[in-house]
């Protein structure tokens, strides 16, 4: 028994540093998710019990995500019809699979309308609005510009909403 020496404790501190380009991250870098379009993160560990302490040198892990987040490339456009008429907004969007697009009209969600174009059969003055869609997937979000749905010959519907 003798010849066995009595197990010491070991303690261990992690250090690191962390540097965000383009975007912001969370406080605590470790396995947290965060947003930002470059990340670059250095730790090191620093093991030490009662005969002393060594430090690692320190290992560096840079992530890029700017290519995985949603950007939008097609933005939809304003329309002008004639009450009855069927419109088609359409928007497109890059970013990593699988992209979830969600259709509103003057910031209310619009039921079944996740498809990249949204569709509106027999438009009434109850469709009428400033359409948008928020793409999104587990790295980002992304909105479109505003389009606005109007009859023609309605010259006050930029002033209505």
């Amino acid at each position: 028994m003798g010849q066995w020496k009595k197990r010491r404790k070991i303690n261990r501190r992690w250090n690191s540093t962390q540097q965000t380009h383009g975007g912001s991250a969370l406080l605590h870098p470790n396995f947290a998710p965060f947003h930002c379009a470059k990340l670059r993160h250095a730790s090191n560990v620093i093991v030490s019990n009662s005969y002393g302490s060594a430090k690692s040198r320190y290992a560096v892990l840079s992530v890029d995500i700017s290519d995985k987040k949603p950007v939008i490339t097609q933005q939809p456009l304003s329309q002008v019809v004639k009450p009855g008429a069927t419109v088609t907004f359409s928007a497109r969007a890059t970013g990593e699979a699988p992209l979830f697009y969600q259709w509103e009209r003057d910031s209310t969600i619009i039921p079944g309308q996740t498809l990249p174009d949204c569709t509106i059969k027999n438009v009434k003055q109850s469709d009428l609005g400033w359409y948008y869609v928020t793409v999104t997937n587990s790295w980002g979000t992304a909105r479109s510009d505003w389009a606005l749905l109007s009859f023609a010959g309605d010259s006050l519907a930029l002033l209505r909403k």
